[in-house]
């Protein structure tokens, strides 16, 4: 006969198995598209709406020639703006993250998205005389 582990770690992960099984048809919604509108907010200076959620870039959109990764962070993007999501986070202190993911953006074509990037102000006075001359 088969000796059943009754670990503290093992019933933990089987209690919370159960929890998530029963709770996977209330998410399900959110994994495969919602049904209506999505939930927007104002932005306060000009009052353009953009989604309550989006997506940032810190870690995971910083790699160098991986046409694997930027292939798999191209359908991210994609999927993202083909369900409505509009706002997208970077930084130039996440690496190479703005870089990847202005190539991606460019490869798609997205033209109706909100990136909000960071800027330290050592940086700033920099970034705006850059941003001026473009």
């Amino acid at each position: 006969m088969r000796r059943v582990d009754r670990s503290r770690r093992r019933a933990v992960a089987a209690a919370g198995g159960a929890v998530l099984s029963g709770a996977l048809p209330w998410f399900a919604p959110a994994v495969h598209g919602a049904e209506g509108p999505i939930a927007t907010r104002p932005i306060p200076s000009s009052g353009e709406r953009l989604p309550i959620v989006g997506i940032g870039t810190a870690v995971i959109f910083d790699y160098q020639d991986d046409p694997a990764k930027q292939a798999a962070r191209r359908e991210v993007i994609r999927a993202l703006v083909a369900g409505g999501g509009r706002l997208i986070d970077t930084a130039a202190g996440y690496g190479s993250a703005e870089e990847r993911l202005g190539e991606i953006v460019a490869q798609l074509s997205v033209t109706d998205t909100m990136i909000a990037t960071a800027v330290a102000q050592t940086n700033l006075s920099d970034f705006v005389i850059h941003n001026l001359l473009e």
